[in-house]
């Protein structure tokens, strides 16, 4: 079993990278890290002051260790490159089954 101790250093090498996600521009990578620290503190059963130290509270007005700004930008722009990748995906789709037509 990890000690809690561990999993804490887990959870701020994911803080970190996280942040160098973001700044790669690789939001998919950088969404996997939060939902994976999210997953481990749900598991871990953490503490409310751990949880709010990781993922900021926004009736307290503090910010987390996984700044909430940088969270939703990159949630935001995940869902975006998906959308886009599936309007490709359905346009290649509907160019194959065109070129097929006029083949037959």
């Amino acid at each position: 079993m990890i000690s809690e101790a561990r999993a804490e250093e887990k959870l701020m090498e994911l803080v970190d990278l996280f942040q160098s996600r973001y700044r790669e521009k690789e939001y998919r990578k950088a969404k996997i890290c939060y939902d994976s620290a999210r997953t481990i503190v749900s598991f871990l059963e953490l503490p409310e002051e751990r949880m709010v130290y990781y993922f900021g509270s926004r009736e307290l007005e503090i910010e987390g260790a996984f700044p909430e700004q940088k969270v939703q930008d990159v949630m935001l722009k995940v869902s975006v490159i998906t959308e886009a990748e599936h309007r490709q995906e359905v346009e290649r789709k509907m160019q194959y089954l065109e070129n097929r037509r006029v083949r037959t």
